[in-house]
């Protein structure tokens, strides 16, 4: 399936992707052109590169150009840091004694899907309130990992 983009016909995801002139495509490959292993393929590449993507064409959560140089602009709230201090350990805790368990892996799988629920979270509350977090932004960073583990627990054992 090819595509044209800036006069230029693209043949594959990986050449939508890394093309300058592909900054605002959402390209869908659809299957019956491409066998599964493919299809596999591209969509794991386009996973991987997505983020990367995002994180150069959106320079502002990640700082300016002048705080990369020497002076100091904070990206996001000084409040955010005993916050994140919190979770993060009580989440490696949580994580690493899941880990250890016998259990084929199921309770792995659980507390690793309520870190990416939680964390995906965080992330839209942080780039909501990025200078002024509310005392809810800031208990919910804190303790919110406990209600989102439970609700993941419940999830899968109702399942």
């Amino acid at each position: 399936m090819a595509q044209n983009v800036g006069g230029r016909v693209l043949q594959t995801v990986d050449e939508l992707i890394t093309s300058p002139d592909a900054d605002s495509i959402l390209f869908v490959a659809r299957s019956d052109h491409l066998d599964p292993q493919s299809l596999v393929d591209q969509s794991v590449g386009v996973l991987i590169q997505s983020p990367l993507f995002i994180a150069g064409n959106v320079p502002w959560m990640f700082g300016s150009e002048e705080s990369k140089m020497g002076n100091t602009c904070a990206v996001i709230s000084p409040a955010y840091d005993r916050v994140f201090r919190t979770a993060l350990i009580t989440q490696l805790i949580i994580g690493c004694l899941a880990a250890l368990l016998l259990d084929g892996g199921v309770t792995a799988r659980v507390v690793g899907v309520a870190l990416l629920g939680f964390w995906l979270s965080v992330a839209v509350l942080v780039a909501r309130h990025r200078f002024q977090p509310s005392k809810f932004d800031l208990a919910f960073i804190q303790w919110g990992f406990w209600p989102v583990l439970v609700i993941a627990f419940l999830r899968q054992s109702l399942a």
